[in-house]
């Protein structure tokens, strides 16, 4: 009896193990779409399993964008196509998305086109069920020339909306925009002291937000990296500046912030690059930040 006990628990950890890579045995898959170009832009994970990829296609004379929701294995199960005609001189693309909690996606996009005297560039933020039919979608950015469409990066929140970070407009200042589960914006937050942008955005364990770019000084070329703090209710608790220099003079010390991810006691890691003095060349660069956004170490 004990050894038919002990066979059948080898053999669970065995299925268990063999399960568990399968699960993640890695995969590459090509996706022709028939157009001029194409690409994707954004891919994740979905909480029900499997992944979403979002992809732009060059279409001649207009773009449009598609969502694909692919199984654990990588092969496509539906391909859905958003703007497949034109309409006018209306184009759009898809920027970023991020997965909500009910298997949809919110789809960060860009749209350019004709009216008030020239083109203008505008974002917009699309909400979609779990089939990726639109639910609702918000204009979160000025309709005009000289406004563009500036915002990079999305990010779902637990309370069913989602934070997106950018720019205010063309050499305007570091954004976030916070939007309720059913599309309205909350609130929005901008460093007005820091012309610029905002590369990326990610949730704090407090509730909180950090979000990380470039800041350019008096809008010339001395830029520094950027990393601010805000609290759920869009106040800004801290910003920090690390790094300067005249890019185009002797120093060459350019820094940016491009990617920050949470870590459990409120702070961050934050992830970019630095010129190296000198040169033209730059380091990559990796910092840990407290929840106070002091730099706890650097690596480059």
């Amino acid at each position: 009896m004990k050894k038919i006990t002990f066979a059948w628990l080898l053999l669970s950890v065995l299925v268990t193990a063999f399960s568990s890579l399968v699960a993640q045995t890695p995969f590459a898959k090509y996706f022709p779409s028939g157009s001029r170009s194409f690409g994707f832009s954004s891919a994740g994970q979905l909480p029900g399993g499997g992944y979403f990829a979002v992809g732009n296609a060059d279409m001649f004379n207009h773009n449009e964008f598609s969502v694909w929701k692919l199984n654990e294995k990588g092969d496509s199960l539906w391909r859905k196509i958003y703007y497949p005609k034109t309409y006018g001189a209306n184009n759009r693309w898809a920027v970023d998305a991020a997965s909500a909690n009910d298997g949809g996606l919110f789809i960060l996009t860009g749209t350019w086109d004709f009216g008030g005297g020239g083109q203008y560039n505008y974002n917009s933020v699309m909400r979609t069920n779990a089939q990726s039919d639109s639910i609702w979608c918000v204009i979160i950015s000025p309709q005009s020339v000289s406004a563009g469409a500036y915002l990079n990066d999305i990010v779902a929140t637990p309370d069913g909306g989602c934070i997106v970070a950018g720019q205010k407009s063309y050499d305007g200042y570091p954004r976030l925009v916070k939007i309720c589960s059913t599309g309205t914006i909350s609130w929005e937050a901008v460093i007005a002291s820091a012309g610029r942008s905002f590369n990326s955005v990610c949730l704090t364990s407090d509730g909180g937000y950090i979000a990380t770019g470039g800041r350019r000084v008096d809008f010339t070329d001395i830029e520094n990296l950027l990393a601010a703090k805000f609290n759920s209710a869009g106040a800004t608790v801290w910003s920090k500046t690390f790094y300067s220099g005249l890019f185009n003079a002797g120093d060459l010390r350019k820094a940016e912030g491009l990617s920050v991810a949470a870590t459990s006691d409120g702070g961050c890691m934050l992830a970019g690059y630095v010129t190296k003095p000198g040169t033209w060349a730059s380091s990559a660069l990796l910092m840990r930040m407290n929840a106070s956004g002091d730099s706890l170490w650097t690596k480059k």
